[in-house]
């Protein structure tokens, strides 16, 4: 038997996130750095068609309806939900923000 990949979808608002680390690190650090912070952000994602229930629940979302799971990668934390059908990315932040603003 195959097991079907499942789709990632990325939300409007992890697109946002992720293009604002990379514009913030490239002008505070580098571009080599932006672009491997991003590429890494975007390959791990990528991985969680194999396995998307291989992450913790994220706590911070436990009283939402849904299956709100979260993958830290460096000091950015990746916030997605896990359906019948597909994955969906919702948001990527600085693992400093307050966890009060984690929101669906």
């Amino acid at each position: 038997m195959v097991n079907k990949k499942m789709e990632i979808i990325w939300d409007d608002e992890a697109k946002k996130s992720l293009r604002n680390i990379y514009y913030y690190i490239k002008d505070n650090q580098s571009i080599e750095v932006a672009k491997k912070v991003r590429d890494r952000i975007v390959s791990q994602a990528k991985t969680l068609n194999n396995f998307p229930e291989k992450f913790e629940k994220e706590h911070n979302l436990e009283d939402e309806v849904g299956n709100f799971r979260s993958m830290i990668i460096w000091s950015y934390k990746i916030i997605y939900e896990v359906t019948e059908k597909a994955i969906y990315i919702l948001d990527i932040f600085h693992t400093s923000r307050a966890p009060s603003t984690i929101k669906k």
